[in-house]
């Protein structure tokens, strides 16, 4: 029976009646324990039809060490749909379920095929996946169906319930239904249904003991004797606010006798319904199954053929906390001996029965932990191995499974954990290297997590320790504190420190350790300006790659290989490679290398004029880092993303973007950062002409830099912009100050790129410009950035006008600006229309209509009859982006709705399309005879 809940059980409807249209999504349920939450979902799968696919999971408070059970209940209706899938999904999925062998590597792929498994069911009909008492799933399962919950949308639909306080509201960031107490007349009318002979007064004081609750007015009422219940015998209240349930339920507990309570106990200890099992482990703890049908019989238990539940799970809770430490232990050895030594419960009730250290129970759970980490349920895995280190007798041996157990925490996203069982292992180690070992992975740690500072110190002292005896080790730890050096932005000492790495290899040395020292040897070369030493080196290191999975485990330095690119101005390779392995590792659902690969991948799209790519990746890799807890790379990523939308003047999307990364560069104490951040900025700034505000940006990551040993001119261009502000300004020493260093870092690296940019630069200050901004462009023309091609073109216009060239001005600005068109960066095409504008040149346009490809893309996902839920988890774009790409398609096809949408649509597709923008230029007043400005370093007036 359902009381008052009528708005509950209508927003359950619209999940409903939106879920049948194509709009599915998500909802987390939540509220006190017995306040009708389980209720409601069964109303819900009740209410949804034959036409819905519903398929349920419940948590238990025992079986949270039982890894991938939740999930593989969940998907139990469903894993026909594994055939869909790409190979490594599936086996990723198949082994964490225990259908298939284990498949090693990132835990997150095992997320990524059960979302796919469910949106393939949905393609047949609706799903509906309901999840029960989600603070006891096991943490595999919980990360898997959270993760799918995020993102469900279209025809599927996630509806999950947790109790409060233990399930805080921002763990998961989903819409929530907060269940309440019933009011008083919803009360009143359960208490008519359920205890129709309660007398008036008793029936008011139970509904205000029970103050809304509805488990706990049913328990309540249960606890009463018939004089209680008529009123002829007092009432034992007050009852304690919170402890309703636990009392109504405890006092039945205690009533019962004692082979009844010892039977109770172990059906509350055992993580499983089976019957048999209970039964087995009664008569080793010296009791009888038959006991439970006293504790039946008070409203505790179901008991059937072959299983026992309990009818509520407060209760189990309330049974094994409130029993004896002692009675604990006897249930837990008497199940471990019913149970076969195939059963991984059993080694868990082995460690739960243990008192003081036990070898053989260590092993167990070594053994349990060790198979957990193979099927990726790396969270399950570290509990199990933390725990056997506890129970473990032999210090070696201790420390050993305390560093497995750190590794595995570090795979299943929880740093902060990992970093504490590294620092335990280091504490407790018995030798040299087990101390140094867990010491170089601890660093490590603390430098992926921001703490380079800290890192930096760690790892070199310890290697220097260990370097004579363990130089294998040593320069692991040497190339980890370089690369914690250029975190912080210590671009010297990260050259120093990879050099001493490298300088400790050794013909016997690994190949795997030899190539990720050389990349990083690469990568600090790189920063360091030395370019050709750095190709010598990473060709050593792609040639040590090669055959190794760049999904794998190496992964990390295989991406510094990649990503040198970049600065060494190899765009096109860097961009292809990187797309291809973002497609490899989303079929592979390897998201933490994908983020990585996403980066490069936005970078190098950006700066080759493939902004509708480069927005993607970079949304995608915001998206993903921050799945895989990387918030550095959300932090370079988004600057990439400000950048882009700077461009296109979107300057308010541009500047969050910009502060987003900053707030993560100063929280991480992320130095590196910070100049990428106030780059940005600067960029910006002077996108909007904004040159005094450019300046101040552009200054700090000059101040940043200097001291640090940083050469390179590519990776963050700020040299060129802040050249540009103070030409801008007139501020002619100052503008040569900062081209001198440009100039020098372009000589020392012998980049294309950044001599293109030093050349358009000199033609800046030059007063003979003409040469300066030919082998410019000559330089553009070496490498396609149709983007700095255009600032080029434009600054040289800008110069022949002040030089009262106005016709060969002309000729410069519209080539700048239908560059700008071109890439649609909006905020560079208005500096380059207000100077047409100067020269005396009137555009005539005619209303432009030309969809970009991003929005050809979501134009036909409406067209198919997608939600925006569903265009933005396809196209990889946040459901924000998704609604600016529909306004600007309605805007320029001249609808309002999604129907209007489709039907133009469908007129372009039928051969009638809105004609196509026109550009005619025509001057407006005499050619070089018009009066220009004078040349100089000065502003232009317009």
């Amino acid at each position: 029976m359902i009381v008052s809940r009528a708005a509950e059980l209508s927003r359950l409807d619209d999940l409903l009646t939106a879920l049948a249209g194509g709009e599915g999504g998500a909802l987390i349920v939540r509220g006190e324990a017995g306040i009708g939450k389980t209720t409601l979902l069964e109303a819900l799968a009740a209410r949804s039809g034959d036409a819905v696919t519903v398929i349920r999971a419940c948590g238990a408070e025992t079986e949270a060490e039982l890894t991938f059970s939740a999930l593989a209940d969940l998907l139990d209706p469903v894993l026909g749909e594994l055939t869909a899938l790409p190979e490594p999904q599936a086996a990723a999925l198949m082994g964490a379920l225990a259908l298939g062998p284990p498949a090693p590597g990132d835990r997150l792929a095992v997320c990524v095929a059960a979302l796919g498994v469910l949106r393939a069911a949905a393609q047949r009909r609706p799903v509906l996946a309901v999840v029960d008492d989600l603070q006891w799933i096991d943490a595999s399962s919980r990360e898997c169906i959270e993760y799918a919950a995020r993102r469900a949308g279209g025809r599927l639909a996630v509806v999950l319930a947790a109790r409060d306080p233990w399930y805080p509201s921002e763990h998961v960031h989903l819409p929530e239904l907060q269940v309440g107490p019933v009011d008083d007349a919803g009360a009143a009318e359960l208490l008519r249904h359920r205890a129709p002979d309660l007398a008036p007064p008793v029936a008011a004081a139970i509904a205000q003991a029970a103050a809304g609750n509805p488990l706990a007015l049913v328990e309540l009422t249960a606890t009463l004797n018939t004089g209680q219940r008529t009123g002829a015998a007092p009432l034992d209240l007050p009852l304690a606010p919170g402890r309703r349930l636990q009392r109504a339920f405890s006092g039945r507990v205690r009533a019962l006798d004692e082979p009844a309570r010892r039977a109770l106990l172990i059906a509350a200890a055992h993580a499983g319904p089976e019957l048999p099992v209970i039964a087995a482990a009664c008569l080793g703890a010296g009791t009888a199954v038959e006991h439970l049908g006293e504790a039946e019989a008070s409203g505790l238990v179901r008991a059937g053929a072959d299983r026992v539940s309990f009818t509520h799970p407060l209760i189990r809770g309330i049974v094994y906390a409130e029993a004896q430490a002692a009675e604990r232990r006897i249930a837990h050895a008497a199940l471990a001996a019913a149970l076969g030594d195939d059963d991984d419960r059993r080694v868990w009730h082995l460690a739960a029965a243990a008192i003081g250290t036990n070898e053989e129970v260590a092993a167990g759970l070594e053994r349990v932990g060790s198979q957990a980490v193979a099927r990726r349920a790396y969270a399950a895995g570290s509990g199990a191995l933390e725990r056997a280190a506890r129970l473990t007798p032999a210090r070696e041996a201790a420390t050993r499974r305390l560093i497995a157990a750190g590794q595995a925490a570090a795979g299943a996203g929880t740093a902060d954990r990992a970093l504490a069982l590294f620092a335990e292992a280091a504490e407790v180690a018995d030798t040299e290297e087990q101390r140094a070992q867990a010491q170089q992975l601890r660093g490590r740690m603390m430098v992926w997590r921001g703490l380079g500072a800290e890192a930096v110190p760690l790892l070199t002292g310890q290697a220097g320790l260990v370097a004579p005896r363990l130089p294998a080790l040593a320069a692991a730890m040497y190339s980890d504190a370089a690369n914690g050096a250029t975190t912080i932005g210590s671009y010297l000492e990260a050259e120093r420190l990879a050099w001493r790495a490298a300088g400790l290899l050794n013909d016997g040395t690994d190949p795997g350790l030899r190539g990720a020292v050389l990349g990083l040897l690469g990568w600090a070369l790189t920063l360091r300006g030395k370019a050709s030493q750095a190709r010598r080196v990473l060709g050593e290191a792609a040639r040590l790659a090669e055959g190794l999975d760049p999904l794998g485990p190496d992964w990390s330095w295989l991406h510094f290989i990649l990503r040198c690119q970049i600065p060494l101005g190899e765009f096109e390779q860097a961009r292809a490679k990187s797309l291809e392995l973002c497609r490899r590792a989303r079929e592979a659902g390897a998201l933490a290398a994908l983020s990585g690969m996403l980066h490069v991948a936005a970078d190098t799209a950006f700066r080759l004029g493939d902004w509708d790519t480069a927005d993607a990746a970079a949304l995608e890799a915001i998206q993903v880092a921050g799945e895989v807890g990387q918030p550095a790379v959300v932090g370079w990523v988004l600057t990439i993303r400000a950048r882009i939308l700077a461009a296109q003047g979107r300057s308010e999307e541009a500047r969050a973007a910009a502060l987003a990364a900053l707030r993560i560069a100063e929280t991480g104490r992320i130095g590196a950062g910070l100049r990428f951040v106030h780059a940005a900025l600067g960029f910006l700034e002077l996108g909007l002409d904004r040159t005094g505000a450019a300046i101040k940006e552009l200054e700090t990551v000059e101040r940043l830099v200097e001291g640090t040993g940083l050469e390179d001119p590519v990776i963050v261009p700020w040299e060129p912009d802040l050249v540009e502000a103070y030409a801008r300004q007139g501020r002619a020493g100052d503008a040569r100050r900062v081209l001198a260093r440009l100039e020098r870092r372009a000589d020392l690296t012998a980049s294309p790129v950044a001599r293109a940019a030093a050349a358009r630069c000199r033609g800046m200050v030059d007063d003979d410009f003409e040469p300066a901004f030919t082998a410019a462009l000559a330089l553009d023309d070496q490498r396609p950035m149709p983007f700095e091609r255009a600032r080029t073109l434009l600054a040289f216009g800008r110069r022949l006008h002040r030089a009262r060239r106005r016709a060969e001005a002309r000729d410069r600005l519209l080539a700048a600006r239908h560059g700008f068109d071109e890439l649609r960066a909006a905020a560079w095409a208005g500096q380059a229309e207000a100077e047409l504008h100067a020269v005396g040149s009137r555009r005539r346009r005619e209303p432009d209509d030309a969809l970009t490809p991003q929005e050809l893309r979501v134009a036909a996902a409406v067209q198919r009859g997608a939600s925006n839920r569903d265009i933005a988890a396809d196209l990889f774009l946040s459901p924000k982006t998704v609604e600016f790409h529909l306004r600007q398609i309605y805007r320029k096809l001249g609808v309002h709705s999604r129907t209007q949408l489709i039907a133009a649509l469908a007129k372009r597709l039928a051969g009638r399309p809105v004609p196509a923008a026109e550009v005619i230029e025509e001057p407006a007043g005499g050619g070089d005879g018009g009066r220009g400005q004078p040349d100089g370093l000065d502003r232009a007036a317009h």
